[in-house]
């Protein structure tokens, strides 16, 4: 059985590496763009005065 093993500083357990970079190079940076600028549309107050997106 193979160890859980951690990435540090961030905090990430993986229990299999080889599937997490598979799912990570499934991910699309600007889809991962969009959903920040949606969140910090909804939490972020200073977007109103500034007019700015996240990314």
């Amino acid at each position: 059985m193979e160890e859980t093993k951690w990435l540090k500083p961030s905090g990430i357990r993986s229990d299999d590496w080889a599937r997490t970079q598979e799912l990570a190079d499934g991910l699309s940076p600007d889809t991962q763009h969009a959903a920040l600028d949606r969140y910090a549309q909804q939490c972020s107050p200073a977007l109103d005065v500034f007019g700015r997106a996240y990314h």
